[in-house]
């Protein structure tokens, strides 16, 4: 019984999701080069420059006709509207900034030699709570595979081989690529930028670490006479919260979004993180 009831919970729950989302009415528009989900549609715009592509973005928006195509086959799972949507598109390369998604090397597969596929890693890749532990502790037998990983370095890539039948390159983290160094001048004297991994979800034991990190450089600015900023990872009421109680009046933000973050890193004359991105 409460097996039926949690079923139904998540059918609902999934409703409601797409009863939010974006509508389309329209095909896709065939396109050589497919997006795989709209992360990182910002990084694609500047690296595709003016080349023609379609976007498959299944987090905002449902293209009612696709689901109409899968609704008449029968055919109701999210796979399948990815699918049928892919077909639709016709591409010969798929690339994605979403490189922990799983499904997304299950495409090479089904498309065989008809598609090439690239995924570009977006952030860290770790053996616990990513998707190297959850391939690593699966009991189903996935075939995976893709054409080519670019990854931040060889030993991530050596591990995502473990697991997908794939070529990698290690290029670093492209979004950071496509921010040139400025050797300004204009640098904000005897300061000190932390950049913040605070996560309200994150385990107790991950937030001491952020918490001794940040107490560590209110001590040396303090003795050291030095300007503190906290470049946030959002806007968050909780981050903002767990800062301002434990530093009080002695730091000041900076808050964060993608166009900025790496301008605030060269205007500081040292810059701090645990493992940012």
């Amino acid at each position: 019984m409460l097996h039926i009831i949690s079923k139904i919970k998540l059918i609902f729950n999934k409703i409601k999701k797409y009863f939010f989302f974006k509508k389309k009415f329209k095909f896709p528009k065939k396109s050589s080069i497919l997006i795989y989900d709209c992360n990182g549609i910002d990084i694609f715009q500047e690296l595709l420059n003016n080349k023609s592509y379609e976007v498959l973005n299944f987090r905002e928006e449902i293209n009612l006709t696709v689901m109409l195509k899968c609704l008449i086959k029968l055919k109701f799972r999210k796979k399948d509207y990815l699918i049928e949507y892919i077909k639709i598109v016709n591409p010969k390369l798929i690339i994605t900034y979403t490189d922990n998604d799983i499904f997304f090397y299950k495409l090479k597969n089904i498309f065989k030699e008809k598609i090439v596929t690239i995924s570009i890693q977006n952030g860290i890749r770790a053996l616990t709570g990513d998707i190297l532990g959850v391939l690593r502790d699966s009991q189903e037998k996935i075939k995976l595979s893709s054409d080519w990983i670019f990854t931040f370095n060889d030993k991530v890539g050596l591990e995502l081989k473990k697991f997908i039948s794939t070529n990698t390159l290690s290029i670093g983290s492209i979004r950071n690529n496509l921010n040139p160094i400025s050797f300004s001048k204009n640098k904000i004297k005897d300061s000190i930028l932390l950049i913040s991994q605070y996560v309200s979800s994150s385990p107790e034991e991950d937030k001491k670490l952020v918490l001794h990190l940040f107490q560590l450089l209110l001590d040396y600015t303090k003795k050291n006479n030095k300007t503190l900023g906290v470049l946030t990872r959002g806007q968050r009421d909780e981050e903002i919260s767990f800062f301002e109680k434990h530093g009080k009046n002695q730091f000041h933000f900076v808050k964060k979004n993608f166009q900025n973050s790496y301008h605030w890193i060269d205007k500081y004359e040292v810059t701090v993180s645990i493992d940012s991105t």
